[in-house]
């Protein structure tokens, strides 16, 4: 295997150029594809359901709209998780965003039992709260 553009002095490099571009595309796209794992992670297929329904029910995100969502939550709650992880917020931010967009107060605790519920049961916005 080749070294890294970062191994090898300039002469190298520039007499290595396309040997040295594969390398680092190999290793740009093996670190797209690594998937964290535990308890608290999902598969990725998990994650591609929930998106799936989140794209259909907004007609591909044309509709994207409090209807169209709430109607993908009720079939999947995980698109709860899917719409935060677009967003690029945790939790914990996401709780931050209520409270200074919304004026709702959402303790961080709360948000993260709420991601992991969601995460645990696809069902959790189709039962009835009350």
């Amino acid at each position: 295997m080749p070294p890294h553009p970062f191994e090898v002095d300039a002469g190298y490099l520039e007499s290595h150029l396309d040997a040295l571009i594969d390398v680092t595309f190999r290793d740009i796209q093996s670190q797209f594809l690594l998937m964290p794992h535990g308890p608290n992670f999902m598969e990725f297929a998990t994650f591609q359901d929930a998106y799936e329904v989140l794209k259909q029910e907004t007609g591909s995100f044309e509709r994207f709209d409090d209807e169209t969502v709430w109607k993908a939550m009720r079939r999947n709650g995980l698109v709860f998780v899917v719409i935060r992880t677009i967003l690029g917020v945790s939790p914990p931010e996401w709780a931050e965003l209520a409270q200074t967009e919304r004026k709702v107060d959402i303790p961080q605790n709360v948000a993260r039992q709420l991601d992991t519920r969601c995460r645990r049961e696809a069902t959790y916005f189709s039962t009835p709260l009350f």
